[in-house]
Order: structure tokens, then sequence, then C-alpha cells
């Protein structure tokens, strides 16, 4: 029986070790830089949690932000779900971001959140904070 617990112990460790690192390859408010296919999934996974009025956290507003100002700011291939993702950010997420981390308007007319550290686009200052660095694709999926 011990040895059954030990490989039974042996087994959880490998699954919750498994677990970490598949979280470590999830985006979270912190993540500076993220692969083109990321980016797209990050698009296409938001797009259906709007579509069914998903309530977003404070987390998951910070990175709607970044995907809307990385979106708005970068060179990425425009497809429709990318307008998509704008346009329904812009127009229905964007004001309850505003009031919800208090962004007021900036240098430039731009809106800066001392709370976030993080402008809204478009602005003429762009930090690290304020969009995703994109890198070529990492992964083979």
């Amino acid at each position: 029986m011990k040895k059954n617990n030990k490989i039974v112990l042996f087994l959880f460790i490998i699954v919750i070790a498994s677990c970490n690192n598949v979280k470590s390859k999830m985006i979270n408010q912190n993540t500076k830089e993220i692969s083109f296919n990321q980016l797209d999934k990050e698009v296409l996974s938001s797009i259906e949690k709007m579509k069914k009025n998903y309530n977003f956290d404070r987390n998951e507003k910070v990175i709607l932000l970044k995907l809307y100002n990385t979106l708005h700011d970068s060179k990425v291939m425009s497809n429709e779900n990318n307008k998509f993702f704008l346009r329904v950010f812009k127009d229905e997420y964007m004001p309850l971001i505003i009031s919800e981390f208090d962004f007021k308007i900036g240098k430039g007319m731009a809106l800066y959140s001392k709370t976030l550290d993080m402008h809204v686009f478009p602005s003429n200052e762009v930090t690290e904070n304020d969009i995703y660095n994109l890198i070529e694709n990492t992964d083979s999926r």
C-alpha cells in the first residue's frame, strides 16, 4: 500500500508541474511580449467571451486594453476578428475600463491611468505597459 501511495504522490506532482508549465504560457497583465499566434488566440478568446457578455475581472480588463492598444498601434494584418474586437472594445468596454481604472486626459489629449501606468491609444506616448511586443511565432500550433 505504501508503494501505491508513493506512485500516486509522484503522479500528482507531475500533474501539478505540468499545470504550472501551461499557466506560464498564458498571458496576463504583466506579460511584455507575445507571438503573433498568441495574439490571434487571445483576440479570438476575448471575442467569444464578449459575445457571451462574460464578466471580465480586473486582470482580464487590462489584457483587453493591451490587446486593443497592440492591435491599434501595430502593423498586424487587419482581419475581421481584429476589426470586430477593436469595434466592440471601443464601444462597450473602453468606457467601463476608463472609469474603473481612473483614466484622465494627459499630454496630447491622450487618456492615462496612474493606477495602471497605461495609456489608451491613440497616444503619442507608448510604453511597454501599453502594448505587447510582438515576436515571431515560436509555437508550432
